[in-house]
């Protein structure tokens, strides 16, 4: 995720470079639409959530990042709740 993020960044630095920025909203959108299907609730999430309260790019990176430590966690069977069942 961090490397995807990464190449995000470097188009929109070099796309400023050139004399056509990308705005934060625009980079959002983009950012949402190249994820894997396996992202698509969180993509439905973010939309639905930023019509009423804007996601900052910051924080939709941090988001994402979450997401995806959520979805190692989860091929890994590593979870935080132990059960013990007791006679």
């Amino acid at each position: 995720m961090q490397e995807y993020l990464h190449q995000l960044k470097v188009i929109a630095d070099q796309l400023a470079t050139c004399g056509a920025p990308v705005s934060e909203e625009d980079l959002i959108l983009y950012t949402l639409s190249g994820l894997p299907s396996m992202y698509r609730p969180f993509q439905t999430s973010i939309r639905t959530r930023s019509r009423h309260d804007p996601v900052s790019l910051e924080e939709l990176h941090t988001l994402l990042v979450c997401e995806k430590l959520s979805f190692a966690d989860e091929v890994t069977g590593d979870s935080s709740t132990a059960f013990v069942a007791k006679k």
